[in-house]
Protein backbone atom coordinates (compact mmCIF):
# COMPACT_ATOMS: atom_id res chain seq x y z
CA UNK A 1 0.00 0.00 0.00
CA UNK A 2 1.08 3.57 -0.69
CA UNK A 3 0.26 6.07 2.05
CA UNK A 4 0.34 9.77 1.20
CA UNK A 5 0.96 12.01 4.20
CA UNK A 6 2.29 8.91 5.90
CA UNK A 7 4.61 10.81 8.23
CA UNK A 8 1.76 12.73 9.85
CA UNK A 9 -0.05 11.84 13.05
CA UNK A 10 -2.72 9.52 11.63
CA UNK A 11 -0.80 8.44 8.54
CA UNK A 12 2.29 7.25 10.44
CA UNK A 13 0.28 5.31 13.01
CA UNK A 14 -1.81 3.74 10.25
CA UNK A 15 1.37 2.76 8.39
CA UNK A 16 2.75 1.02 11.49
CA UNK A 17 -0.60 -0.68 12.09
CA UNK A 18 -0.72 -1.99 8.52
CA UNK A 19 2.84 -3.29 8.77
CA UNK A 20 1.93 -5.10 11.98
CA UNK A 21 -0.80 -6.85 9.99
CA UNK A 22 1.65 -8.03 7.34
CA UNK A 23 1.15 -5.37 4.65
CA UNK A 24 3.98 -3.92 2.58
CA UNK A 25 3.84 -0.16 3.07
CA UNK A 26 5.48 2.74 1.28
CA UNK A 27 5.08 6.22 2.76
CA UNK A 28 4.94 9.23 0.43
CA UNK A 29 5.46 12.53 2.26
CA UNK A 30 7.20 15.87 1.75
CA UNK A 31 8.57 15.77 5.35
CA UNK A 32 8.17 19.50 5.76
CA UNK A 33 6.39 18.98 9.08
CA UNK A 34 7.81 15.67 10.29
CA UNK A 35 11.15 13.90 10.18
CA UNK A 36 11.69 10.64 8.24
CA UNK A 37 13.37 9.25 11.36
CA UNK A 38 9.99 8.86 13.07
CA UNK A 39 9.10 6.15 10.53
CA UNK A 40 11.84 3.82 11.72
CA UNK A 41 12.23 0.96 9.24
CA UNK A 42 9.16 1.88 7.19
CA UNK A 43 10.09 2.59 3.55
CA UNK A 44 9.41 6.07 2.25
CA UNK A 45 9.73 8.42 -0.71
CA UNK A 46 10.20 12.15 -0.20
CA UNK A 47 7.82 14.12 -2.39
CA UNK A 48 5.00 16.64 -2.22
CA UNK A 49 1.44 15.77 -3.11
CA UNK A 50 1.58 18.47 -5.81
CA UNK A 51 4.88 17.11 -7.18
CA UNK A 52 3.23 15.18 -10.00
CA UNK A 53 6.49 13.95 -11.52
CA UNK A 54 7.77 12.32 -8.30
CA UNK A 55 4.30 11.02 -7.47
CA UNK A 56 3.83 9.43 -10.89
CA UNK A 57 7.31 7.86 -10.75
CA UNK A 58 6.59 6.44 -7.30
CA UNK A 59 3.26 4.94 -8.37
CA UNK A 60 4.70 3.38 -11.53
CA UNK A 61 7.69 1.84 -9.73
CA UNK A 62 5.94 0.65 -6.54
CA UNK A 63 2.73 -0.58 -8.23
CA UNK A 64 0.52 -0.38 -5.13
CA UNK A 65 -2.71 -2.37 -5.04
CA UNK A 66 -4.27 0.48 -3.09
CA UNK A 67 -3.50 4.03 -1.95
CA UNK A 68 -4.46 5.61 1.36
CA UNK A 69 -4.61 9.38 1.03
CA UNK A 70 -3.93 11.39 4.21
CA UNK A 71 -1.96 14.32 2.78
CA UNK A 72 -3.99 17.47 3.49
CA UNK A 73 -4.16 20.73 5.38
CA UNK A 74 -6.56 20.41 8.29
CA UNK A 75 -6.87 23.74 10.15
CA UNK A 76 -10.46 24.94 9.94
CA UNK A 77 -9.75 28.52 10.99
CA UNK A 78 -6.83 28.82 8.61
CA UNK A 79 -8.99 27.51 5.77
CA UNK A 80 -11.39 30.43 6.28
CA UNK A 81 -8.50 32.91 6.11
CA UNK A 82 -6.73 31.23 3.18
CA UNK A 83 -9.16 29.11 1.14
CA UNK A 84 -6.87 29.08 -1.92
CA UNK A 85 -4.30 27.08 0.04
CA UNK A 86 -6.91 24.47 0.96
CA UNK A 87 -8.50 24.13 -2.47
CA UNK A 88 -5.07 23.71 -4.03
CA UNK A 89 -3.73 21.13 -1.58
CA UNK A 90 -6.90 19.27 -0.58
CA UNK A 91 -8.85 19.24 -3.84
CA UNK A 92 -6.57 19.97 -6.79
CA UNK A 93 -3.86 17.70 -5.40
CA UNK A 94 -6.38 14.89 -4.86
CA UNK A 95 -7.43 15.19 -8.51
CA UNK A 96 -3.79 14.95 -9.56
CA UNK A 97 -3.24 11.92 -7.33
CA UNK A 98 -6.23 10.08 -8.77
CA UNK A 99 -5.18 10.82 -12.33
CA UNK A 100 -1.65 9.56 -11.60
CA UNK A 101 -3.08 6.42 -10.00
CA UNK A 102 -5.23 5.66 -13.05
CA UNK A 103 -2.23 6.14 -15.34
CA UNK A 104 -0.24 3.71 -13.17
CA UNK A 105 -3.05 1.14 -13.21
CA UNK A 106 -4.16 1.56 -9.59
CA UNK A 107 -7.91 2.11 -9.21
CA UNK A 108 -8.49 1.83 -5.44
CA UNK A 109 -8.24 4.64 -2.88
CA UNK A 110 -9.09 5.02 0.81
CA UNK A 111 -9.62 8.73 1.35
CA UNK A 112 -9.20 10.51 4.68
CA UNK A 113 -12.26 12.75 4.76
CA UNK A 114 -13.77 14.54 7.75
CA UNK A 115 -16.91 15.00 9.83
CA UNK A 116 -16.60 18.62 8.75
CA UNK A 117 -18.46 17.78 5.53
CA UNK A 118 -21.72 17.87 7.49
CA UNK A 119 -21.43 21.41 8.85
CA UNK A 120 -23.92 22.14 11.64
CA UNK A 121 -26.09 19.00 11.65
CA UNK A 122 -29.83 18.95 12.16
CA UNK A 123 -29.68 15.33 13.33
CA UNK A 124 -27.36 13.90 15.99
CA UNK A 125 -25.87 11.30 15.85
CA UNK A 126 -25.11 12.10 12.21
CA UNK A 127 -25.76 9.37 9.60
CA UNK A 128 -23.76 9.23 6.38
CA UNK A 129 -26.74 10.35 4.28
CA UNK A 130 -27.20 13.56 6.30
CA UNK A 131 -27.16 16.71 4.21
CA UNK A 132 -23.71 18.17 3.62
CA UNK A 133 -23.27 21.88 4.31
CA UNK A 134 -19.67 22.50 5.42
CA UNK A 135 -19.01 25.52 7.62
CA UNK A 136 -15.50 26.17 6.29
CA UNK A 137 -13.29 25.59 3.23
CA UNK A 138 -11.55 22.66 4.95
CA UNK A 139 -14.81 20.71 5.07
CA UNK A 140 -15.81 21.99 1.63
CA UNK A 141 -12.59 20.79 -0.01
CA UNK A 142 -12.97 17.35 1.54
CA UNK A 143 -16.56 17.14 0.34
CA UNK A 144 -15.52 18.27 -3.14
CA UNK A 145 -12.91 15.51 -3.21
CA UNK A 146 -15.53 12.94 -2.18
CA UNK A 147 -17.78 14.09 -5.04
CA UNK A 148 -14.85 13.88 -7.46
CA UNK A 149 -14.31 10.28 -6.38
CA UNK A 150 -17.97 9.42 -6.92
CA UNK A 151 -17.88 10.71 -10.52
CA UNK A 152 -14.55 9.00 -11.24
CA UNK A 153 -16.17 5.71 -10.26
CA UNK A 154 -19.08 6.31 -12.64
CA UNK A 155 -16.79 7.36 -15.51
CA UNK A 156 -13.67 5.23 -15.02
CA UNK A 157 -14.52 2.47 -12.53
CA UNK A 158 -12.23 4.06 -9.94
CA UNK A 159 -13.27 2.64 -6.54
CA UNK A 160 -12.87 4.51 -3.26
CA UNK A 161 -13.98 4.53 0.34
CA UNK A 162 -14.00 7.83 2.21
CA UNK A 163 -13.55 7.69 5.99
CA UNK A 164 -15.27 10.67 7.59
CA UNK A 165 -13.48 10.54 10.89
CA UNK A 166 -14.52 12.70 13.77
CA UNK A 167 -11.97 13.96 16.34
CA UNK A 168 -8.86 11.77 16.18
CA UNK A 169 -7.13 11.74 19.56
CA UNK A 170 -4.84 9.76 21.84
CA UNK A 171 -1.25 8.59 21.65
CA UNK A 172 0.60 5.36 20.92
CA UNK A 173 3.69 4.16 22.76
CA UNK A 174 5.85 4.16 19.62
CA UNK A 175 4.76 7.37 17.89
CA UNK A 176 2.99 9.35 20.58
CA UNK A 177 0.63 12.12 19.45
CA UNK A 178 2.70 14.09 16.98
CA UNK A 179 0.87 17.04 15.43
CA UNK A 180 2.36 19.87 13.42
CA UNK A 181 1.24 23.32 14.59
CA UNK A 182 -0.74 21.88 17.46
CA UNK A 183 -4.41 22.88 17.39
CA UNK A 184 -6.05 19.85 19.02
CA UNK A 185 -7.79 20.50 22.29
CA UNK A 186 -6.55 17.59 24.41
CA UNK A 187 -2.79 18.16 23.87
CA UNK A 188 -3.25 21.90 24.32
CA UNK A 189 -5.08 21.46 27.62
CA UNK A 190 -2.39 19.11 28.91
CA UNK A 191 0.57 21.26 27.89
CA UNK A 192 -1.03 24.41 29.28
CA UNK A 193 -1.63 22.64 32.57
CA UNK A 194 1.92 21.26 32.74
CA UNK A 195 3.34 24.72 32.10
CA UNK A 196 1.03 26.25 34.73
CA UNK A 197 -0.50 28.49 32.08
CA UNK A 198 -4.06 29.45 31.21
CA UNK A 199 -5.79 27.30 28.63
CA UNK A 200 -7.63 29.35 26.02
CA UNK A 201 -11.06 27.89 25.29
CA UNK A 202 -12.78 29.26 22.20
CA UNK A 203 -16.50 29.77 22.69
CA UNK A 204 -18.90 29.28 25.58
CA UNK A 205 -22.02 30.42 23.73
CA UNK A 206 -22.78 27.33 21.66
CA UNK A 207 -26.30 25.89 21.75
CA UNK A 208 -25.17 22.95 23.88
CA UNK A 209 -25.90 22.06 27.53
CA UNK A 210 -22.79 23.77 28.95
CA UNK A 211 -22.24 26.31 26.15
CA UNK A 212 -19.10 24.67 24.75
CA UNK A 213 -18.99 22.71 21.51
CA UNK A 214 -19.43 18.93 21.53
CA UNK A 215 -17.24 16.48 19.63
CA UNK A 216 -16.93 12.73 19.14
CA UNK A 217 -13.38 11.58 20.02
CA UNK A 218 -11.89 8.46 18.45
CA UNK A 219 -8.54 6.97 19.41
CA UNK A 220 -6.06 7.03 16.54
CA UNK A 221 -5.50 3.25 16.84
CA UNK A 222 -9.20 2.62 16.25
CA UNK A 223 -9.05 4.97 13.30
CA UNK A 224 -6.07 3.09 11.84
CA UNK A 225 -8.07 -0.12 12.07
CA UNK A 226 -11.01 1.51 10.26
CA UNK A 227 -8.66 2.43 7.41
CA UNK A 228 -7.29 -1.11 7.29
CA UNK A 229 -10.77 -2.62 7.08
CA UNK A 230 -11.81 -0.12 4.43
CA UNK A 231 -8.78 -1.10 2.37
CA UNK A 232 -9.61 -4.77 2.66
CA UNK A 233 -13.21 -4.04 1.63
CA UNK A 234 -11.96 -2.27 -1.51
CA UNK A 235 -9.92 -5.30 -2.50
CA UNK A 236 -13.02 -7.50 -2.75
CA UNK A 237 -14.85 -8.03 -6.09
CA UNK A 238 -18.03 -6.49 -4.64
CA UNK A 239 -16.31 -3.22 -3.65
CA UNK A 240 -18.29 -0.04 -4.23
CA UNK A 241 -17.49 3.63 -3.82
CA UNK A 242 -18.95 4.80 -0.53
CA UNK A 243 -18.25 6.70 2.70
CA UNK A 244 -18.27 5.72 6.36
CA UNK A 245 -18.32 7.68 9.60
CA UNK A 246 -15.60 6.77 12.10
CA UNK A 247 -16.35 7.84 15.65
CA UNK A 248 -17.81 6.38 18.82
CA UNK A 249 -21.38 7.63 18.72
CA UNK A 250 -20.87 9.59 21.93
CA UNK A 251 -19.98 13.26 22.23
CA UNK A 252 -18.16 15.23 24.91
CA UNK A 253 -18.18 18.98 25.42
CA UNK A 254 -14.95 20.93 25.73
CA UNK A 255 -15.64 21.45 29.43
CA UNK A 256 -16.11 17.69 29.86
CA UNK A 257 -12.73 17.14 28.20
CA UNK A 258 -11.14 19.60 30.62
CA UNK A 259 -12.78 17.85 33.57
CA UNK A 260 -11.39 14.47 32.45
CA UNK A 261 -7.88 15.94 32.10
CA UNK A 262 -8.26 17.25 35.67
CA UNK A 263 -9.41 13.81 36.83
CA UNK A 264 -6.52 12.00 35.14
CA UNK A 265 -3.89 14.50 36.29
CA UNK A 266 -5.31 15.36 39.72
CA UNK A 267 -4.81 19.05 39.00
CA UNK A 268 -7.17 21.84 37.96
CA UNK A 269 -6.97 23.59 34.59
CA UNK A 270 -7.11 27.39 34.50
CA UNK A 271 -9.44 28.46 31.68
CA UNK A 272 -9.50 31.68 29.70
CA UNK A 273 -12.54 32.03 27.44
CA UNK A 274 -12.23 33.66 24.03
CA UNK A 275 -14.83 34.13 21.27
CA UNK A 276 -15.59 31.07 19.18
CA UNK A 277 -13.56 30.50 16.03
CA UNK A 278 -15.20 30.99 12.62
CA UNK A 279 -16.53 27.82 11.07
CA UNK A 280 -16.84 25.70 14.25
CA UNK A 281 -20.03 23.61 14.44
CA UNK A 282 -22.06 23.23 17.65
CA UNK A 283 -22.12 19.44 17.86
CA UNK A 284 -20.55 16.66 15.79
CA UNK A 285 -21.30 13.10 16.88
CA UNK A 286 -21.15 10.11 14.55
CA UNK A 287 -23.76 7.52 13.75
CA UNK A 288 -21.45 4.53 13.36
CA UNK A 289 -24.03 1.83 12.68
CA UNK A 290 -23.00 1.41 9.01
CA UNK A 291 -19.27 0.99 9.58
CA UNK A 292 -19.95 -1.47 12.38
CA UNK A 293 -22.35 -3.48 10.24
CA UNK A 294 -20.55 -3.41 6.89
CA UNK A 295 -16.88 -3.45 7.97
CA UNK A 296 -17.29 -5.29 11.30
CA UNK A 297 -15.45 -2.42 12.93
CA UNK A 298 -15.84 -1.34 16.53
CA UNK A 299 -13.66 1.04 18.59
CA UNK A 300 -11.75 -0.67 21.40
CA UNK A 301 -9.46 2.14 22.63
CA UNK A 302 -11.80 5.11 22.50
CA UNK A 303 -13.35 5.57 25.92
CA UNK A 304 -12.48 9.10 26.99
CA UNK A 305 -10.38 8.14 30.01
CA UNK A 306 -8.19 5.79 27.93
CA UNK A 307 -7.69 8.48 25.28
CA UNK A 308 -6.68 11.13 27.79
CA UNK A 309 -4.48 8.82 29.85
CA UNK A 310 -2.52 7.86 26.73
CA UNK A 311 -2.22 11.51 25.71
CA UNK A 312 -1.25 12.62 29.21
CA UNK A 313 1.48 9.99 29.50
CA UNK A 314 2.98 11.05 26.16
CA UNK A 315 2.77 14.81 26.62
CA UNK A 316 4.02 14.65 30.22
CA UNK A 317 7.14 12.82 29.10
CA UNK A 318 7.55 15.15 26.13
CA UNK A 319 7.25 18.17 28.41
CA UNK A 320 9.73 16.58 30.82
CA UNK A 321 12.30 16.07 28.06
CA UNK A 322 12.00 19.73 27.10
CA UNK A 323 12.53 20.67 30.74
CA UNK A 324 16.21 19.78 30.56
CA UNK A 325 18.39 22.88 30.75
CA UNK A 326 15.37 25.17 31.00
CA UNK A 327 14.18 27.46 33.76
CA UNK A 328 10.79 27.22 35.46
CA UNK A 329 8.86 28.98 38.19
CA UNK A 330 7.62 27.26 41.33
CA UNK A 331 4.11 26.65 39.98
CA UNK A 332 5.57 24.83 36.97
CA UNK A 333 7.74 22.70 39.27
CA UNK A 334 4.67 21.55 41.16
CA UNK A 335 2.81 20.78 37.91
CA UNK A 336 5.78 18.73 36.77
CA UNK A 337 5.83 16.66 39.96
CA UNK A 338 2.11 15.96 39.74
CA UNK A 339 2.40 15.00 36.09
CA UNK A 340 5.27 12.57 36.68
CA UNK A 341 3.45 11.03 39.59
CA UNK A 342 0.33 10.42 37.50
CA UNK A 343 2.33 8.95 34.62
CA UNK A 344 4.05 6.46 36.91
CA UNK A 345 0.82 5.53 38.66
CA UNK A 346 -0.78 4.87 35.26
CA UNK A 347 2.15 2.71 34.15
CA UNK A 348 2.78 0.78 37.37
CA UNK A 349 -0.63 0.59 39.04
CA UNK A 350 -2.37 2.03 42.06
CA UNK A 351 -0.05 0.22 44.52
CA UNK A 352 2.76 2.35 43.26
CA UNK A 353 1.31 5.32 45.10
CA UNK A 354 2.76 3.84 48.30
CA UNK A 355 6.24 4.13 46.85
CA UNK A 356 5.88 7.55 45.32
CA UNK A 357 7.65 9.27 48.21
CA UNK A 358 10.86 7.65 47.01
CA UNK A 359 10.17 8.85 43.47
CA UNK A 360 9.52 12.36 44.70
CA UNK A 361 12.83 12.36 46.55
CA UNK A 362 14.53 11.32 43.35
CA UNK A 363 12.88 14.21 41.58
CA UNK A 364 14.19 16.57 44.20
CA UNK A 365 17.65 15.08 43.82
CA UNK A 366 17.50 15.64 40.09
CA UNK A 367 16.56 19.29 40.39
CA UNK A 368 18.13 22.34 41.87
CA UNK A 369 16.05 25.28 43.05
CA UNK A 370 17.77 28.57 42.47
CA UNK A 371 18.80 30.53 45.54
CA UNK A 372 17.36 33.79 44.26
CA UNK A 373 13.85 35.05 44.95
CA UNK A 374 12.48 33.92 41.57
CA UNK A 375 12.38 30.29 42.78
CA UNK A 376 13.69 29.08 39.41
CA UNK A 377 14.31 25.42 38.66
CA UNK A 378 17.36 24.38 36.65
CA UNK A 379 17.35 20.83 35.36
CA UNK A 380 20.73 19.57 34.09
CA UNK A 381 21.26 16.70 31.70
CA UNK A 382 23.49 14.70 34.02
CA UNK A 383 21.04 14.88 36.89
CA UNK A 384 18.12 13.97 34.67
CA UNK A 385 20.04 10.92 33.43
CA UNK A 386 20.63 9.92 37.04
CA UNK A 387 16.96 10.45 37.76
CA UNK A 388 15.95 8.15 34.89
CA UNK A 389 18.31 5.42 36.17
CA UNK A 390 16.62 5.66 39.56
CA UNK A 391 13.19 5.38 37.94
CA UNK A 392 14.29 2.24 36.08
CA UNK A 393 15.62 0.70 39.27
CA UNK A 394 12.42 1.54 41.08
CA UNK A 395 10.30 0.03 38.30
CA UNK A 396 12.39 -3.17 38.44
CA UNK A 397 11.95 -3.40 42.20
CA UNK A 398 8.22 -2.88 41.85
CA UNK A 399 7.92 -5.53 39.11
CA UNK A 400 9.74 -8.12 41.22
CA UNK A 401 7.83 -7.30 44.40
Amino acid sequence: MLITGGAGYIGAITAKHLESQGYEVLVYDHFASHSPEKLGKTSYVKGGILDHKTLAKTLSSFHPDLVMHFAAYIQMGESVRDPRKYYTNNFVATLGLVESMITAGCHKLVFASTAGVYGNPVQVPIPEDHKKEPENPYGETKLSAERLLKWFDKAYGFKSISIRFFNAAGATEELGEDHHDESHIIPNIITAQLAAKEFTLFGNDYTTPDGTCVRDYIHVLDLAEAFRLAGEKLMTPAAITTAYNAGTGHGYSNLEIIKMVETVSGKTVTIKFEPRRPGDANELVADVSRIKSELSWSPTHSDLETIIKSAYAYHSKKWYSKAMNQTFNNAQIQQFKLAMKQVLVDELGENYKQRFDRMENNTDAACKVGSDNREELVVTQAKVDDHEVRITDLESNFASA
